[in-house]
């Protein structure tokens, strides 16, 4: 009777043991079944309507490209500010006066013209036309003002040009 009740317990051991492996085995079936279809819904997100190639390589191709435009910002941004600073020195302020420099020639034919950056420094240039000759000037203007005698239209041209912008 002993060796029955032995017996009876390996073989319940045994079902017990054979039943835990069978359910172990489907356990992993399905762990399997659904790592495939993890796996399969993981690879069709990760390709794009761009070709074949992957969301992982567009989000590199993305990143590559917006360092390569903070390269370019950064370059624009330098030349932006380098033109800044020159800016104030090229001329912006310009005017011209036509007038007769002679009581015998017409048309108005001499000039007076000023250039000025935006500080108004820059030079006046003065053309008096004549019959047999003509005669061009140029005086230096700093804000405004020259250390030479201007003429009254070389005055009216410098303010002119002030005024301008």
């Amino acid at each position: 009777m002993g060796q029955l009740i032995e017996m009876f317990n390996n073989q319940y051991i045994v079902y017990i043991l054979s039943g835990l492996v069978v359910i172990l085995v489907f356990s992993v079936l399905s762990v399997f079944v659904r790592l495939r279809r993890l796996e399969k819904r993981y690879r069709s997100f990760m390709k794009t309507a761009v070709g074949d190639m992957s969301l992982e390589e567009r989000l590199v191709d993305f990143q590559n490209e917006t360092e390569n435009l903070r390269n370019q910002f950064g370059k624009a941004n330098r030349r932006l500010m380098f033109l800044e600073e020159k800016i104030p020195q090229c001329l912006q302020k310009t005017a011209i006066v036509r007038y007769n420099a002679f009581d015998d020639i017409g048309s108005d034919l001499s000039f007076a013209v000023a250039l000025l950056n935006e500080e108004g420094s820059g030079v006046v240039i003065s053309s008096l036309y004549g019959r047999q000759e003509s005669r061009i000037y140029s005086k230096p203007i700093n804000k405004g003002l020259s250390s030479y005698v201007l003429t009254d239209e070389e005055k009216q041209a410098v303010e002119k040009a002030l005024k301008s912008r």
